[in-house]
């Protein structure tokens, strides 16, 4: 079974060594998820309302400004202020799926 996803934005799902901003991904570089660090409550829930939650996969489609990022399948333009904000565990591991839950 799945591990369950915390969909409260300002909530540290784990620490790991190899934690880096999401604008530190390389495009097509899939991470989960391991914190949003957004003090705005507006932004933070709007974050949480798009998916961006602790546990999730993302993957990084196009750097930029806005940053395109997969989350569910669904692709997001990312204000690049806001992508600092998420940190992110990358995956090395070959074949890691994008866009879903962590398994």
């Amino acid at each position: 079974m799945g591990q369950p996803i915390d969909c409260n934005p300002l909530t540290v799902l784990q620490e790991s060594d190899s934690k880096v901003s999401l604008c530190d991904l390389r495009p097509g570089q899939v991470g989960v998820i391991l914190d949003v660090r957004e003090t705005d409550p507006v932004q933070a829930d709007r974050m949480k309302s798009l998916g961006l939650c602790t546990g999730r996969q993302i993957e990084l489609i196009k750097q930029g400004n806005p940053l395109i990022i997969r989350v569910f399948g669904s692709r997001l333009g990312l204000a690049r202020r806001l992508a600092k904000q998420i940190v992110v565990d990358p995956c090395e591991k070959p074949g890691c799926q994008t866009g879903g839950e962590v398994s």
